[in-house]
């Protein structure tokens, strides 16, 4: 998948909003977040649902997977 670096508190209630979001996952990262798409999705499908939950799509800078982040894309696949 992809892995982008969101600037932005990371209050729960956030997390909890991305994470209702089909196709994206969001997971505390710092003092920001780390946002997760498929890798064949792209960002511009998400700036929508995104933008009604007030997140400017412009602030997200592509980040290189962690070996933490692939952990949590496992985790994640349904089987």
């Amino acid at each position: 998948g992809q892995v982008f670096y969101l600037d932005l508190e990371p209050t729960s209630q956030l997390v909890h909003q991305i994470n209702e979001v089909k196709g994206l996952s969001a997971r505390r990262f710092g003092a920001g977040l780390h946002l997760y798409i498929d890798k064949d999705d792209t960002v511009a499908r998400f700036i929508e649902p995104l933008g009604a939950l007030h997140v400017d799509v412009g602030n997200l800078i592509p980040a290189q997977p962690s070996l933490e982040d692939r952990f949590i894309q496992l985790m994640e696949v349904q089987p």
